[in-house]
């Protein structure tokens, strides 16, 4: 009997990998790259058949990252763990100077300086 509930929850895991990979990322995924195409090629992007002709390039591929989702999760916690890490010396005084700059260009368009 143990065996049967093994072979029932590899099914049931099998169905939820395959059901959120097909279901949510590979439809996220598609629309990314044609939005991506889009941005990329604003004047081919003015006619309808190129885009459709880019969508369904996109759901040609999108089996890859509907079947490797879980390692956007990986990614993700590594971007979540990169963004709580301190920021350098030298990033802090590139992040002072753009913030004087955008100060400097928001004043100028107020007519306070």
């Amino acid at each position: 009997m143990s065996a049967w509930l093994g072979w029932l929850i590899a099914i049931a895991g099998a169905a939820v990998w395959l059901g959120i990979g097909f279901g949510v990322v590979a439809p996220a995924w598609i629309t990314s790259e044609v939005e991506e195409n889009i941005r990329d090629f604003p004047h081919s992007a003015r006619d309808p058949e190129s885009v459709a002709r880019w969508r369904r390039e996109a759901r040609g591929l999108c089996w890859g990252p509907a079947l490797v989702w879980p390692l956007s999760i990986v990614r993700l916690l590594g971007m979540w763990s990169a963004s709580r890490s301190e920021l350098t010396d030298h990033e802090l005084r590139a992040r002072a100077a753009e913030m004087q700059r955008r100060i400097a260009d928001l004043e100028r368009e107020a007519g306070i300086r």
